[in-house]
C-alpha cells in the first residue's frame, strides 16, 4: 500500500549475526537479480530492516553492500566488535528506532550502535516503549519476558519506520520533514538527527 516490496525471511541462526547477515545479503541479491520473483518487479533502491538481534544481522548485511541504500534498526541489539566495526562503514541513511533501556535490549545497546554510525542518521526513543513494542506481531512469551506491548507505542514505531523508508529510498520531502521535526513529537524523546543535509544528497 505504501509502494514498497517487503520480503520477510526466516533467518538460519538464532544468534549468529554474521551467518544471518550473509543470508540476508544473499536474499537481497536474489531479489535484486529477480531470481526470487519477477512480479511485482523489484526496481530502484533497497533498505534492510531488523528488529532486536535482527537489527545487528541486517546491519552486517548492509555493510559494504552496493544493493543497500538504507538501514533501519527496530530497537537493535548487537554486542561485539564485529557489529561496531560494520556500523562505522555505513555511510548511508540509517535509523535507530529505540525502546527504553531494559535487560532485553542490553540496557539500550542501540545507543552504542548509533554512536558508531558515520553517515546521515536518526535516533529516537519511543516514550515508555518495551522492547517488543518494536515487533508486530509479537508473542505472549515475549511480552511476559519484556513487558506488555501497547498499540499506541507500536503505531509510533510504525510511523517512523515508514517515514525512514520514504526518506531514504524515495527522497520524500514530507517524510524528511517528519523526521526533522521529531523533537516536537511528544511520543518520542532522545532525538538525534545527524547530518540531515546528506539525506538529500543521497538522491
Amino acid at each position: 500500500a505504501d509502494g514498497f516490496i517487503a520480503v520477510v525471511p526466516n533467518l538460519p541462526a538464532w544468534a549468529d549475526h554474521p551467518r544471518n547477515g550473509h543470508a540476508l545479503a544473499e536474499l537481497l541479491a536474489a531479489v535484486t537479480a529477480e531470481r526470487l520473483f519477477q512480479q511485482p518487479k523489484p526496481m530502484g533502491r533497497a533498505a534492510l530492516v531488523g528488529f532486536s538481534a535482527g537489527g545487528a544481522s541486517s546491519l552486517l548485511a548492509a555493510a559494504g553492500n552496493p544493493n543497500v541504500a538504507g538501514w533501519v534498526g527496530l530497537d537493535p541489539v548487537g554486542l561485539g566488535r564485529e557489529v561496531g566495526q560494520a556500523a562505522k562503514t555505513l555511510d548511508i541513511p540509517c535509523f535507530a528506532l529505540r525502546a527504553e533501556p531494559a535487560p532485553w535490549n542490553a540496557s539500550g545497546n542501540a545507543r552504542q550502535i548509533f554512536a558508531a554510525l558515520p553517515g546521515p542518521a536518526l535516533s529516537l526513543v519511543v516514550n515508555g516503549a518495551t522492547h517488543v513494542d518494536a515487533e508486530h506481531p509479537t508473542s505472549r512469551a515475549a511480552e511476559w519476558a519484556c513487558g506488555r506491548t501497547d498499540p499506541a507505542r507500536r503505531a509510533v514505531f510504525g510511523r517512523y519506520l515508514l517515514a525512514s523508508l520514504r526518506a531514504a529510498l524515495l527522497g520524500d520531502e514530507l517524510a524528511f520533514q517528519q523526521l526533522a521535526t521529531a523533537t516536537n513529537d511528544l511520543a518520542v524523546h532522545e532525538v538525534e538527527f545527524r547530518r540531515p543535509e546528506a539525506f538529500r544528497l543521497s538522491h
